[in-house]
């Protein structure tokens, strides 16, 4: 039986993290489309949920915003948060947008609705914002998209197009 060296020698331990202590790597952001937003929810703000039927206040469980929230918020394990930001429709491009709430705060994944992840051009330009800002896009693709991306002879697929790319801050998943 061994003998706990802490009753021989008073050990004390102290580590700090170097260079990254304010980072949160569980932190994620769902982008919201003006049309969806709820009265009193203005553009280029945002709001943190914590569960579900918080969210479901504000959007009902048939809109995407509710939809692409439900994964983060329902997964095991179970995230803390998700903060929603409200997408201005007014916005030229997807890097405006994703620059207007980095401005405000930090988060490291970034998750979209299904029409913004359905959009070829739209992907791959908030891929591109997530590689060189080094936080992480799941592009969660379906339908015709992720069949094209399981056709091995197919490499105009968003998955080739993105690996093709270089670039290292971004996952696709085809289901």
């Amino acid at each position: 039986m061994s003998y706990n060296i802490d009753n021989i020698v008073p050990i004390n331990v102290r580590i700090s993290p170097q260079g990254l202590g304010n980072a949160n790597f569980g932190s994620a952001t769902g982008f919201a489309p003006e049309s969806e937003l709820p009265i009193g929810f203005a553009v280029d703000t945002r709001r943190v949920y914590s569960t579900l039927p918080e969210l479901s206040v504000d959007f009902a469980d048939t809109t995407e915003t509710y939809k692409m929230a439900r994964y983060w918020l329902s997964g095991t394990p179970r995230m803390n948060s998700l903060t929603i930001w409200a997408t201005a429709d007014a916005d030229a491009t997807w890097a405006t947008t994703l620059n207007k709430a980095r401005n405000e705060f930090w988060w490291f994944y970034t998750f979209v609705t299904a029409p913004v992840y359905a959009s070829l051009t739209d992907a791959e330009a908030i891929a591109t914002w997530a590689n060189d800002n080094e936080s992480w896009f799941q592009n969660c693709q379906t339908g015709v998209s992720a069949t094209a991306i399981r056709t091995p002879a197919t490499t105009t697929d968003i998955a080739s197009n993105l690996t093709s790319a270089g670039l290292r801050f971004v996952g696709t998943l085809a289901h």
